[in-house]
């Protein structure tokens, strides 16, 4: 409510949204992953990365992504 000081559950809500990358909360569990290491886009937001990973994750895993790019055959 405005005008209320915010309680612990806020306060622990605000210090996972600004420590830990993207969440979703629902309800009975929440989803998160770690901020990436390393994110490549387009000038128009779109993931691309010529030769190399557009998303790395500090455990090294990572995401292949050329954007506008199509697969054999089509």
């Amino acid at each position: 409510m405005l005008g209320t000081a915010p309680g612990p559950t806020w306060e622990g809500c605000r210090d996972v949204a600004l420590a830990a990358g993207p969440w979703w909360p629902l309800s009975t569990v929440a989803v998160m992953m770690h901020r990436p290491s390393a994110l490549w886009v387009t000038d128009d937001g779109r993931l691309h990365a010529d030769g190399e990973p557009a998303v790395v994750w500090p455990d090294g895993s990572h995401l292949l992504s050329v954007a506008r790019c199509r697969g054999p055959g089509k």
